[in-house]
């Protein structure tokens, strides 16, 4: 799992930390198949998948979807990297997952 740096005031650090329990009271780990991901990205809103992805951390996520990407997977995940914050740890994380999800054959 990456390292999640979270730089704001201690009310986003709060809200962060709710959406961090509310997500993992969805399921009680990290998924480890492109299935087990798949159930937990599709009910999420953009917030929550932009925090599953983090968590999940970038060559986690390229690792599952390193044979295939899901139908529609693909174009959701972009949409949700748009509400990423433009510090440098998040950029940085961002590259690394494009450059992960570049490696998946189709």
């Amino acid at each position: 799992m990456s390292d999640i740096k979270i730089v704001g005031s201690s009310r986003n650090i709060k809200l962060i930390i709710e959406q961090f329990f509310i997500l993992m009271q969805q399921d009680d780990h990290v998924p480890t198949t492109t299935v087990e991901f798949v159930r937990q990205w599709r009910p999420l809103d953009i917030c929550d998948r932009l925090l599953l992805l983090k968590l999940i951390g970038a060559q986690n996520v390229g690792q599952l979807v390193k044979s295939e990407i899901p139908v529609g997977i693909l174009g959701e995940m972009l949409q949700a990297l748009l509400a990423f914050p433009s510090n440098t740890p998040d950029i940085v994380f961002v590259v690394r997952l494009l450059e992960s999800l570049t490696e998946a054959k189709r």
